[in-house]
């Protein structure tokens, strides 16, 4: 992401070369709201407009052309895509030249006047022939008509743009007033890891001003602090307080127990003896129902084996295409099964079929044995699709080392390493920045920016 230092002299490079501009638009990011890029347009006399949050309609010829653009890299740039620096000036000079839906002219004709000369058109000698000023009287008087021809085209465009999108989306008929309590839709999850189960809508909030077109300022009405940015109505919905009355909870805790009611007793570990010792650093997982692992799973392997957790945060899980049982109900059967085959060391342990119609029995004559044994298991192999060996890296994140399915991640912007919400006692309730630095990376002391022209 570009720093406000380099938006700041990309700006005052343009302004060089093409002259001032009278209204700058920009979205609410750091690198274009700053004190350097007001001090720019105040000496410059540019009027800098910034869009609602979370609004990209706002801007919306510049969003069109990023997708453009990011649609020709797509098919410019190499596997690695660490070469698009070097594809960007052929892609925009094929859209200079390229006639332009909107307007029925390319880019360079709008801009110079004439046509740009392509290399293909290198090959094709000149007539040299002069152009008189008859001739070029002409040519202007065309292109003055071309510029009007072009703001009837893009007037037309944009009324039948305006006509799809409100048939599509609805107009929007909600106005809110001052006073308005209303919700705010939930946009982090737009571009970060995790929240699945966040709410889709924060708030309540209260309309704190009404700023023309749909746009508002609004205040978190728990902690009455007001949002820094401004919001269109199109992220927001009116806030309906529950009527619905709550039954009263019962205590269903268990009575509390002094200490001298509780009686201790001494026990000694009981040792298990194993023919086949631990080896390796990876995780093997039996599982009789599915492939893959869940996300609780791997928060579980995670918390149990961190010392297997490599340099680069990453678990190891294999999977071995063990027998599939028949139904959902013999879970714990087959778990344990495989565990007493895996203890005496009976492996490969994936090449082991049981009879699932005696396990359940078998297992109640060890209970009154007071003795496990091998479960019952069939000798010709069901003409069954086998399954699948599968391998699972689990990537650990955070200073828990625990995946991302532990908690909801937020990144730092600066470093870029991802930290789950409670490990770093960040709550989206209260803030209210769209900028979070990670403890490493929080500077003891704010710098202030210095214009230099």
């Amino acid at each position: 992401m570009p720093q406000y230092d380099f938006v700041a002299d990309f700006i005052y490079w343009t302004m060089t070369r093409n002259g001032c501009a009278e209204i700058q638009i920009s979205d609410q990011g750091r690198e274009f709201v700053n004190q350097v890029s007001e001090e720019l347009h105040q000496r410059t006399g540019t009027e800098h407009r910034i869009t609602s949050a979370y609004h990209p309609q706002s801007n919306g010829l510049d969003e069109r052309f990023n997708q453009t653009i990011q649609r020709a890299l797509r098919k410019a740039v190499n596997e690695k895509q660490d070469n698009w620096d070097e594809a960007i000036d052929d892609i925009l000079f094929a859209y200079r030249t390229s006639v332009q839906a909107t307007t029925k002219h390319t880019p360079f004709y709008l801009m110079f006047g004439r046509e740009a000369r392509l290399p293909i058109q290198m090959e094709i000698v000149p007539e040299g022939k002069e152009r008189t000023l008859e001739e070029r009287l002409e040519e202007l008087a065309d292109l003055r008509k071309s510029y009007g021809k072009v703001a009837d085209n893009i007037k037309e465009s944009q009324d039948k743009q305006k006509k799809l999108y409100d048939a599509k989306h609805g107009a929007s008929k909600q106005e809110f007033k001052q006073g308005s309590l209303v919700l705010l839709r939930n946009s982090r999850n737009d571009s970060r890891k995790g929240g699945k189960l966040d709410a889709k809508w924060l708030g309540p909030y209260e309309v704190v001003d009404c700023l023309g077109k749909n746009v508002f300022k609004i205040k978190n009405c728990s902690t009455g602090i007001e949002n820094k940015k401004k919001v269109n109505a199109a992220v927001l919905k009116p806030y309906v307080p529950s009527t619905q009355q709550i039954q009263p909870q019962k205590d269903f805790a268990r009575p509390e127990f002094k200490a001298g009611e509780v009686q201790t007793k001494q026990t000694q570990p009981q040792k298990v003896p194993c023919r086949q010792p631990f080896e390796g650093g990876y995780v093997k997982v039996c599982d009789s129902l599915y492939d893959d692992l869940a996300g609780s799973t791997k928060v579980q392997l995670a918390q149990c084996y961190q010392t297997l957790i490599d340099e680069f945060g990453r678990l190891e899980v294999d999977i071995p295409p063990v027998q599939t049982q028949t139904g959902s109900v013999d879970c714990g059967l087959f778990a344990i099964a495989f565990a007493y085959e895996l203890a005496v060391g009976n492996f490969p342990v994936h090449e082991v079929r049981f009879d699932q119609k005696k396990m359940r029995s078998h297992l109640l004559a060890c209970f009154e044995k007071r003795e496990l044994t091998h479960f019952p298991q069939v000798r010709r192999q069901p003409a069954t699709q086998p399954r699948q060996h599968n391998s699972v890296t689990i990537a650990t994140l955070c200073e828990c080392k625990l995946p991302e399915e532990y908690d909801n991640m937020i990144s730092c912007d600066l470093c870029g390493k991802w930290f789950h919400f409670g490990c770093v006692e960040y709550d989206i309730s209260i803030s209210t920045s769209n900028e979070w630095l990670c403890r490493l990376c929080t500077p003891p002391a704010a710098k202030k920016p210095k214009l230099c022209m």
